[in-house]
Formats: structure tokens, sequence, C-alpha cells
């Protein structure tokens, strides 16, 4: 099982709500590796697969291991936390794409908290995970991915990145 790149990486050339990545590869094992960079607002990271924004999505989370959020019949999934006063993020989004099962994930996302202070005296912010995809009674493979922010007043900076690998 030799993973490979999926799909043509999306680097922001300017800011924008979006970052998607569409000519991926059916594989049934993908890695997603973001780095948004906040250029204004606090986003949330959103994902949707396909461009799906019915009400197919079920979502839980938890922030520096506090109690666990959940959501179910929401129109995308949510990664983790906003960045609030964070600049940079880094997230880790493991998913299976099984031609006939609902598409399962995992999350890990970390960013610094500028709202505490610079430097190796401040934790950074984690926050995890899970979610799930029921696209009706078929549920076929995805072949698009796209990471957006939550709303049109928060922006990821240029230079922001998502990549993908994919294997069988």
């Amino acid at each position: 099982m030799a993973w490979a790149k999926n799909g043509t990486p999306d680097t922001l050339s300017s800011t924008n709500k979006t970052m998607e990545i569409s000519d991926i590869t059916a594989y049934k094992f993908n890695l997603f590796l973001l780095n948004p960079i906040r250029d204004s607002g606090n986003p949330f990271t959103w994902c949707e697969y396909d461009n799906d924004t019915g009400s197919l999505y079920a979502r839980r989370r938890s922030k520096n291991g506090a109690a666990d959020t959940t959501a179910t019949s929401t129109a995308n999934a949510f990664l983790g936390d906003s960045m609030s006063n964070a600049v940079n993020e880094f997230d880790v989004v493991y998913s299976i794409n099984i031609d006939g099962e609902e598409k399962l994930a995992i999350s890990f996302q970390v960013h610094n908290s500028r709202a505490s202070g610079n430097g190796a005296s401040y934790a950074p912010d984690r926050a995890e995970g899970v979610h799930k995809h029921a696209d009706g009674s078929t549920n076929p493979q995805y072949t698009t991915i796209s990471f957006d922010c939550n709303s049109v007043s928060n922006l990821w900076a240029t230079d922001s990145n998502l990549s993908a690998l994919g294997t069988d």
C-alpha cells in the first residue's frame, strides 16, 4: 500500500475563501494536508465532498481536550475550531472513500494561538474531529474535495495550500 500524489494541489495565488482539488483519483484511502493561513476574520475550516452541501454530514470535534461537540444533518463537515487570533494553521485529514459506503474521516488541527502570545512560552491550540458524509443510498466515491472558510468575510491568505495523497 504505497501513497501517491492525488490530484493537483491548490496553492492560493490571492486571498480566497476556498481551496479545492477537483481531479482526485477515486482511491479508497486519501490523506489531505492543509496549510490555511488566515488573512481576515476568524475562519473555521469546512469540508465538502463533490461540492455537496445537502444535509448529509455528521460531525464531532474537540478543542484542546475539552468536551466533544456534535452536529448532525449539516451542509458540510467541520474540521476543528476557529483560528480566532491565529495566523498559521496545519490540518491533516484521513478519509476513506469506498464506493457504496458512507465516507468517514478523522482530522487533526494545530494552530498558533496569538490570543495568548507569541513565542515558545505559549502552547499552540489543537483540535480533533471526525465526520461522515452519507450521499443518499448510493454513496459514490468522491472526486472533488473542497475546504472552505465559514463565511465570505473570512479569507485565507495567498500561499495557503491544499495537497492530497491517495492509495488503494
